[in-house]
């Protein structure tokens, strides 16, 4: 055997590995991009569709449908101010407030979250804005913001609705002599 042979022989052994490593991988890519196009038409419907299809499946009193679907839509848009009124109001027509008031809690948090992310500006702005608020009237005394934005206005007042709701059933179970247990658990 001569030395010259030898690392030819690995090289050519190496070589053949790489080679069907590289197949191997390849099948694995195109497997992987089969099942993303797969997921892909199910998961990437347009959020007007998703809408539209809930709002039929409403129409025909199917609303575990229409839920899960405005959930769907929910997750690809989370600032989508159609579903969750659309939410509010099945676990409204449902009875369901504590659901109902998730939905709100959830939209509240996702409202805030963006406008928080919206207010970063320089010194000079927010000075200049907080005295302009001040002279308009949009800030009490102590400079706390009177004016909400318009979801965050609306999700706020049916979170006051339907706390109202959930205290006079609770008070109306009360009048009615039934347990004094549901006054304690709320």
């Amino acid at each position: 055997k001569t030395f010259a042979s030898e690392p030819i022989a690995i090289f050519k052994g190496w070589l053949f590995l790489f080679s069907q490593s590289l197949l191997i991988f390849a099948i694995y890519l195109s497997q992987i991009r089969s099942l993303s196009k797969i997921t892909s038409v199910t998961e990437r419907k347009p959020i007007k569709d998703i809408l539209a299809e809930a709002k039929t499946a409403e129409g025909e009193a199917q609303p575990i449908n229409a839920v899960t679907l405005y959930e769907q839509a929910l997750k690809q848009d989370t600032l989508n101010e159609q579903a969750y009124g659309r939410l509010m109001v099945i676990y409204r027509k449902q009875k369901d407030s504590q659901k109902e008031l998730a939905i709100i809690n959830t939209a509240l948090a996702a409202y805030k979250q963006f406008y928080k992310t919206q207010q970063r500006t320089t010194k000079t702005i927010t000075t200049l804005s907080n005295k302009l608020n001040k002279a308009f009237g949009l800030t009490d005394k102590k400079g706390n913001s009177v004016y909400l934005p318009e979801p965050l206005a609306t999700c706020e007042k049916g979170k006051i609705c339907c706390l109202r709701r959930k205290r006079k059933k609770r008070f109306k179970m009360l009048r009615n002599g039934e347990h004094l247990v549901i006054h304690n658990a709320c």
